[in-house]
């Protein structure tokens, strides 16, 4: 599980700053307190499995605003697979090495609150690696409706020159990539998403060569009024859709394959038929 390390600092220049409210500039490692919190009466109570989830959890990320209120709560495992270029044999010949970069228990943290953005901020290797995840709020599109908020950017730097990490790496720059087109973990406000299973997210090009799988994930964004997960629990799908549209796309394939092959022989039958019928009809005339 997750261990951040944490120095009070104000967010790096190279990351948007969210619109203020108070903005927070640090994040601090809590651990659950034995006590669940009060669970409002128009929230429905968790299961036994939420509640195995929630107990499970040894160390919290917490971002806080400057008036030490939490706005963020994160414990999640993610690994960072990156594609580079290398430079082998006498020839210098350039080919693509593939490294699985996990995410360390000495993790550093910060964060940042805002009143429409929020955001977690990890940095780990010396600096040789960061990764910053934003979350955006989305006000419902109906009364009735509850405010929503989702992961809706990831961005992905790392160091080439670190040869401990990138061994022979063609270029010694350190290279950044961003995705800000993406709607993920949406959950109501003021409850936890939590998924065990791997969610895979393609950054920056194909080119590029990077992606970043989360797994054992709860996270609770906005709406958050202490150091503990709220109860209610929105859980993942056990499979993604993706996969189902997978899994049903290539019988269909399959199906359209087998169904076009078989047209195509009664066609030719029918066809020979027709001219075999000709040419009899022409031998008979003949005679």
């Amino acid at each position: 599980m997750l261990r951040g390390i944490v120095r009070e600092k104000s967010a790096p220049a190279n990351v948007s700053q969210p619109s203020p409210s108070p903005a927070a500039v640090s994040a601090n490692v809590s651990h659950p307190s034995q006590n669940s919190t009060e669970v409002p009466t128009n929230i429905s109570q968790p299961s036994e499995s939420d509640t195995d989830v929630l107990a499970n959890v040894s160390h919290i990320l917490v971002v806080r605003s400057r008036t030490g209120q939490p706005c963020l709560l994160a414990a999640l495992n993610a690994t960072i697979q990156i594609s580079y270029k290398v430079l082998e044999g006498i020839v210098h010949e350039r080919y693509v090495s593939t490294e699985d970069i996990q995410l360390p228990e000495d993790v550093r943290a910060e964060g940042v609150c805002g009143t429409n953005q929020s955001q977690l901020l990890l940095d780990w290797g010396n600096g040789t690696f960061h990764l910053n995840l934003t979350f955006s709020l989305q006000e419902p599109s109906s009364p009735s409706l509850n405010s929503t908020w989702s992961l809706t950017a990831i961005s992905v730097s790392y160091d080439l020159s670190n040869s401990l990490v990138f061994p022979a790496a063609s270029e010694a720059t350190l290279v950044t990539a961003e995705r800000s087109d993406l709607s993920l973990f949406t959950t109501e406000v003021g409850q936890t998403y939590s998924c065990q299973r791997d969610v895979t997210v393609q950054v920056g090009t194909e080119d590029e060569g990077i992606d970043v799988n989360f797994h054992n994930v709860l996270l609770a964004a906005f709406g958050v009024t202490s150091t503990d997960f709220p109860n209610e629990i929105n859980t993942c799908a056990e499979k993604d859709s993706s996969e189902d549209s997978e899994d049903i796309l290539i019988p269909l394939i399959v199906a359209c394959c087998l169904s076009a092959i078989v047209i195509i022989i009664v066609i030719g039958y029918v066809i020979s038929r027709i001219i075999q019928r000709k040419k009899e009809q022409s031998d008979y005339r003949a005679m």
